[in-house]
C-alpha cells in the first residue's frame, strides 16, 4: 500500500528495551548488562501472545501484544540490569506497550484507506499464537525506512 513501508518477516520484533545508540555505549558496559540480564530473565518463564487484529497508529501499523503483563515482567528485569551498570536507565520506565510492527508510514494522508483495507484483509475473525523464549539484544537501525 503507499505511503506504507512493510516491515519483512526477519525483522518482526517485540522491542521491550532500548539502550543507547550503538556507537555511544561502550562494550564493556554490553557485555556486564548481557550477564546481570541472562540472570534476572532466566527468572521469567517463557510466555505465550495472541496477536489479533493490527491497530493503526500515527507511525505504524502494528499488533498489540496481549496479554501485556507478560512482556512487561521481562522489562524490569531488563532495566535492573541496564540500573546495575549504569547510573540512568534510558526510557520511561513507564512507557511500554508491547507490540510488533508491521509497517511503518512514510507518508502523510488520511489513514481511511489503511482501515478499508485492514476490514477487507480481516473480515473472517483470524489470531495468531507467538511463544516468547528468549530475549536477544539486537543493533537496531531505520537507514532504509523501516527497522533492521
Amino acid at each position: 500500500m503507499e505511503g506504507l513501508d512493510l516491515v519483512p518477516d526477519a525483522w518482526l520484533h517485540l522491542t521491550t528495551q532500548g539502550l543507547v545508540l550503538a556507537d555511544d555505549v561502550r562494550e564493556d558496559d554490553v557485555r556486564a548488562i548481557l550477564d546481570v540480564a541472562a540472570e534476572r530473565v532466566a527468572r521469567t518463564p517463557a510466555f505465550d501472545l495472541t496477536l489479533d487484529r493490527p491497530e493503526v497508529t500515527p507511525e505504524a501499523i502494528r499488533w498489540e501484544a496481549t496479554p501485556s503483563e507478560s512482556p512487561a515482567e521481562v522489562r524490569p528485569a531488563l532495566r535492573e540490569a541496564i540500573g546495575s551498570v549504569w547510573d540512568v536507565v534510558p526510557e520511561a520506565s513507564n512507557s511500554f506497550a508491547p507490540h510488533i510492527s508491521i509497517a511503518y508510514s512514510n507518508a502523510t494522508g488520511p489513514d481511511t484507506p489503511i482501515h478499508a483495507a485492514l476490514n477487507a484483509a480481516h473480515s473472517r475473525p483470524t489470531t495468531a499464537h507467538i511463544e516468547i523464549e528468549r530475549v536477544e539484544l539486537i543493533v537496531l537501525n531505520r537507514d532504509q525506512r523501516m527497522y533492521q
